[in-house]
């Protein structure tokens, strides 16, 4: 079956970035940095509160899902960033097999801090 995605529902602006986590220099523990690896259009949705409850159940803390063109460099070690807030990528799913569409289920992080934030360079 193959995954339709509606005319204009890709329309949110939405940065993918690499997380990774250094040790820190002033204290210890870790400090994240986020550097952003694309721009892409996607469709995010917010998750309804029985699936949210379910998650809940079952270990996972989805809030989101976001349904962009495939990529195969999606991991967990990414976080998307839409609208000043970061979300922490759980899961990446093809969604029919195709290679088409990627859905993408996150958890929200946050607001997003400018100062973890490392431009792409190149």
């Amino acid at each position: 079956m193959v995954a339709r995605v509606q005319v204009g529902a890709l329309r949110h602006r939405v940065d993918i970035c690499r997380w990774q986590e250094f040790p820190s220099r002033s204290h210890a523990g870790t400090t994240s940095h986020y550097r952003r690896v694309a721009q892409v259009w996607a469709c995010k949705q917010a998750v309804d509160g029985v699936a949210y409850r379910e998650g809940l159940q079952v270990g996972d803390n989805i809030t989101h899902t976001f349904t962009l063109r495939h990529r195969p460099d999606i991991t967990t070690t990414h976080v998307l960033e839409h609208d000043g807030t970061r979300y922490r990528v759980v899961r990446a799913l093809d969604m029919d097999g195709t290679r088409k569409y990627l859905r993408i289920e996150a958890t929200e992080e946050g607001p997003v801090s400018d100062e973890k934030l490392s431009r792409r360079t190149g």
